[in-house]
């Protein structure tokens, strides 16, 4: 009986398998209907922790109570957090759209030009490239990762199959974090950035 079942824990495990599909060509060589025609990789949303907040709503204010806060730090930690199943890190891919999303940040940051001079928009990665973090003046909100990705000319799938798991702005007020494996999953804390 102990060998019946563990003939079928391997056949189990064996059918959960994915084969991971590997991208040769940047996004942007290939023609848009190949990308969007690429599935996600397997990905299950019960791997992740509790959500501090439900998907309708989209902001943890610093006045909640603490272990909401709590709840909010580790979600967004394992929000960027690769799994099995993620595609490797595309680093040419990364490095392209770091330069294509300064223009498009600045093109929608709400500061002051004046502002905008001084201290600029920055694109940074973090965790080799899994999540991308655009450092704004002001704007960032629910809706911007998601806005800023489209502006530089990439939906949320073309991030995935690259490797790219979270797209982060942050300004003087809040951060949002957009999850590029499920596009109504977005997170943001009033957690402004330091000057």
């Amino acid at each position: 009986m102990r060998r019946l079942a563990l003939m079928i824990s391997a056949m189990l495990l064996a059918c959960d398998e994915k084969p991971t599909a590997k991208v040769d060509a940047p996004a942007d060589t290939l023609a848009p209907s190949v990308v969007a025609a690429k599935p996600k990789p397997g990905w299950d949303a019960a791997s992740m922790p509790q959500r501090p907040v439900p998907k309708g709503t989209a902001t943890v204010n610093y006045t909640m109570p603490e272990d909401v806060q709590m709840l909010a730090n580790g979600y967004m930690n394992a929000m960027a957090t690769p799994h099995p199943e993620d595609a490797l890190i595309d680093a040419p891919f990364v490095a392209q759209l770091q330069e294509q999303l300064k223009p498009a940040a600045e093109a929608l940051d709400k500061g002051s030009k004046a502002e905008r001079a001084k201290l600029g928009v920055l694109v940074q990665t973090t965790g080799g490239g899994r999540r991308i973090d655009v450092l704004m003046i002001a704007g960032c909100d629910a809706d911007m990762p998601k806005r800023l990705a489209l502006k530089a000319g990439y939906t949320l799938d073309n991030l995935l199959i690259h490797g790219v798991l979270v797209v982060r702005c942050n300004d003087h007020s809040a951060q949002c974090l957009q999850s590029t494996r499920d596009s109504e999953d977005v997170l943001c804390t009033t957690a402004p950035r330091h000057k």
